[in-house]
């Protein structure tokens, strides 16, 4: 028998609709732990899990990174070793190039900190060929210090000593300074008033090569610098204690003290100074020296420095600084080591004067002698006031001067104007450039009308400087230069100039130059010495 069930609607949509939700519930169910397998228990290529995987990359990732750190640390450690001394080897090496400049002052200063931290050429070549550290150079690298003492300023130093290196690698400057140092030992040898610092500069000269000396381990090129400076040291040092020893302190400056002496008497010096032998009255004459004494009661080094003692000569009743005569530096420091000071002018030497000849030396100022000569009447006494610059010794005198007095003063001026024209010279050149010579000569011509002819133009330096300002931004490159030029009657000048190109930015400089002109008026010049 056939039948057929049949369900009402409503009941047979009920069914349905919890067959399929049934079907939903258990195809999730599938589908999550299907899904829990991958992720919690699917094996990888190697039989571990993903997370291990994970976990091991990290691992060797931080492993790498210590290891590149322990590389830069152990760089880092044997760089710090050069760059505690490369700044002052940098300019020991600087000074010996050709091009250097005057830098004894930094070369100096650097061998003196070089010296403090017990750094010598031997220690630094036993640092740079060290086996060892060389082989970690070349595993590590970042050693830029390292490199640059290596490479370049080690090897530089070694090449100026033994005289085989270019035109950046020499004792030219070495030799320049010795120079100097013969020059300023027969200055100083002179005993004029500015033989203390000319005897200082000798002795600044032979510290710096005692220095560089010990430096390179004595070494026999940098050593000779050493004994030639030494020797030159000694020498001045010697001259001027059997020059200045008639004038060792004496009883009158044992005691007195500070004070003021003038005395009008040959032959008298501090040793034989008595209240006998002072004056209150200077007579010019030409005959009869004048000398003032002026005794200190500190040690003669306090003095060394201040020009041997300027002296001021003013109108009584003046203000000091109301100056009317100005006693140039005519005087001889009497010094001794630890002991105190006394300063001796000669403030009007007479004709037969002999105890140095004043006129080489330079000793008396362009100008004194024929100013006070037109100055002071002859025959009519003058009340003046004798002080130091700094105000603290005076005394208070009478001058007269006699006809012959007058006339010496000014025979005393032009031997001086003479000897200033006769021993005017152009410095060396330090480069040359005709076209800049030229044109240096055509802009100093135009602003100074008494230059008529432009005859020689001289570059003593051998490179421009660049001025910078507060912040480290060039303001322009500068140069000096020297002028001789002719006035309308022919004779011949000396002229010191600056010469400047002024910054344009984008590391560039005008291509035209200006003057800067100093306050000093041309010096007369013998014609015929313009090209010696």
């Amino acid at each position: 028998m056939n039948f057929k069930l049949t369900l009402p609607l409503k009941l047979k949509t009920s069914l349905t609709g919890i067959l399929l939700l049934s079907l939903l519930v258990l195809g999730q169910n599938v589908f999550s732990q299907v899904r829990g397998e991958r992720t919690h228990t699917r094996p990888t290529e190697s039989g571990g899990s993903n997370t291990e995987t994970r976990s091991s990359t990290q691992d060797a990732r931080t492993a790498r990174n210590q290891g590149l750190s322990d590389r830069d640390n152990a760089s880092k450690e044997i760089n710090s070793k050069y760059e505690a001394f490369i700044g002052p080897l940098r300019y020991v090496k600087d000074f010996l190039k050709t091009s250097s400049g005057d830098r004894f002052g930094d070369f100096v200063n650097g061998l003196k900190d070089l010296e403090s931290q017990g750094v010598t050429l031997k220690s630094i070549g036993e640092m740079v060929n060290n086996g060892e550290e060389e082989a970690k150079a070349q595993e590590l690298g970042g050693m830029p210090a390292r490199y640059e003492v290596k490479n370049k300023l080690y090897p530089g130093i070694q090449a100026a000593l033994s005289k085989t290196g270019d035109s950046n690698s020499n004792l030219d400057q070495m030799d320049e300074k010795l120079k100097q140092a013969n020059e300023d030992a027969k200055n100083a040898k002179i005993g004029d008033a500015n033989a203390s610092a000319y005897a200082a500069k000798v002795q600044e000269y032979y510290e710096g090569m005692v220095l560089f000396s010990k430096f390179t381990n004595n070494d026999a090129t940098a050593d000779s610098y050493r004994q030639k400076a030494e020797a030159l040291n000694n020498s001045v040092k010697s001259e001027l204690n059997a020059k200045f020893a008639q004038y060792r302190e004496g009883q009158y400056h044992k005691d007195h003290g500070a004070s003021l002496a003038v005395v009008s008497k040959n032959g008298v010096t501090t040793s034989s100074i008595s209240d006998g032998a002072t004056t209150e009255k200077i007579l010019i004459d030409g005959k009869t020296p004048t000398h003032i004494f002026v005794f200190f009661d500190l040690p003669a080094q306090t003095y060394a420095g201040r020009g041997a003692g300027d002296l001021t000569l003013v109108e009584t009743g003046k203000d000091y600084t109301d100056i009317s005569y100005v006693l140039d530096k005519s005087a001889t420091l009497v010094w001794k080591d630890n002991q105190k000071a006394a300063i001796k002018f000669t403030l009007f030497p007479s004709a037969d004067f002999s105890d140095f000849d004043y006129v080489p030396s330079g000793i008396y100022q362009s100008g004194f002698y024929d100013r006070l000569a037109g100055s002071l009447p002859v025959g009519e006494t003058r009340k003046f006031t004798l002080y130091a610059l700094d105000g603290k010794l005076k005394k208070d005198v009478t001058v007269e001067m006699t006809s012959s007095g007058k006339e010496y003063l000014l025979s005393l001026q032009k031997k001086m104007d003479a000897y200033r024209a006769e021993s005017m010279r152009m410095s060396k050149p330090g480069m040359s450039d005709p076209a800049l010579e030229a044109e240096i000569g055509k802009l100093y011509q135009a602003k100074n009308p008494d230059a008529k002819q432009i005859v020689r133009v001289v570059i003593p330096a051998k490179q421009w400087f660049i001025e910078k300002n507060a912040l480290d931004v060039p303001l322009n490159k500068n140069i000096g230069a020297e002028i001789a030029f002719k006035d309308a009657n022919g004779n011949c000048f000396w002229k010191g100039i600056g010469v400047l190109r002024d910054y344009q930015g984008n590391g560039n400089y005008a291509s035209q130059i200006r003057l800067s002109d100093n306050r000093w008026s041309p010096s007369p010049m013998n014609c015929a010495n313009v090209n010696k």
